[in-house]
C-alpha cells in the first residue's frame, strides 16, 4: 500500500506517540513498472522506528532465501541474536555469489528484464480486461503485478458485491483469484466486493484466456 507524504508523516508521528515500531516490507520496490521508484518510508524516518525489509528471492529464485534489513543498529544487533534461534547463518557461498552477481551488473540487468516481462504481462491483462470485463478497465491506471478489482455497484448483476462467490466460480473454471476480505486484520470490517489478482507466476500466453474465464464467472 502506498501512502501519501502527509499520511506517512501522520503514521510516523503516531508510532512516536505509541512508542511503536513500523515494519516496512518493501518486497517489490525494484519492480515498479511506471515512473521513478518511490522513496520508502524509512527514508523520512528520523527516530529509528521503521524497520525496512527487502528481498532478493523475489526476482531471482524463491529458494535463494536471502534478503536484508535496514534498521537502527541496536535492533540489528538483537535481530542477529534471534536469527540463531531460527536458522544458522545463510550459506557463505551463496552470499558471495550474490555479491558478485550484484557487482558485475548482472542483477541490474536481471531487474530490467523482469520489468519488461512484467509490464508486458500487465498490458496483456489490461487489454483482456477491456474486452471481457470492461467495467474494471478504469481501475488499472497503475501497472503492477498484484491488482485489486472492486466490483461495481450494479445490484443483482453482481450479486450484491460478493467477491467470495465470484472467486469460487472462477476456481471452478480453472482461475485462482483471492477475495480481498482475506487481507483484512482480524476484528475489522472487511469489504466483500474486492478481488485480488496476481500475475507474477502466470505465463503471458495464458492471461487472456484466464481473464475470459474470470469474466464468464463474474455473474
Amino acid at each position: 500500500m502506498t501512502l501519501s507524504p502527509e499520511r506517512r508523516r501522520r503514521f510516523l508521528a503516531l508510532a512516536d506517540e505509541q512508542d511503536a515500531v513500523i515494519i516496512e516490507d518493501d518486497y517489490d520496490a525494484e519492480i515498479r513498472l511506471q515512473g521513478p521508484p518511490l522513496a520508502p518510508m524509512k527514508s523520512v524516518d528520523r527516530s529509528g522506528r521503521v524497520v525496512y525489509l527487502g528481498t532478493f528471492s523475489k526476482y531471482l529464485a524463491p529458494g535463494l532465501r536471502m534478503g536484508y534489513v535496514v534498521a537502527a543498529p541496536e535492533l540489528i544487533a538483537q535481530l542477529r541474536r534471534f536469527r540463531h534461534y531460527a536458522t544458522k547463518a545463510p550459506s557463505p557461498m551463496l552470499q558471495r555469489s550474490l555479491a558478485l552477481f550484484i557487482r558485475s551488473g548482472d542483477y541490474a540487468r536481471q531487474l530490467r528484464s523482469y520489468r519488461v516481462r512484467a509490464r508486458s504481462k500487465f498490458d496483456r491483462f489490461a487489454e483482456a480486461v477491456g474486452e471481457y470485463l470492461p467495467e474494471f478497465a478504469s481501475q488499472l491506471a497503475v501497472p503492477q503485478m498484484n491488482l485489486w478489482l472492486r466490483m461495481p455497484d450494479a445490484g443483482d448483476a453482481w450479486e450484491g458485491g460478493d467477491a467470495g462467490a465470484w472467486a469460487q466460480r472462477a476456481r471452478s473454471r480453472g482461475v485462482l483469484v483471492t477475495p480481498g476480505s482475506l487481507y483484512y486484520a482480524p476484528g475489522t470490517k472487511a469489504r466483500t466486493d474486492e478481488l485480488r489478482v496476481g500475475l507474477a507466476s502466470i505465463p503471458e500466453a495464458r492471461i487472456s484466456a484466464g481473464v475470459r474465464e474470470l469474466g464468464g464467472a463474474a455473474r
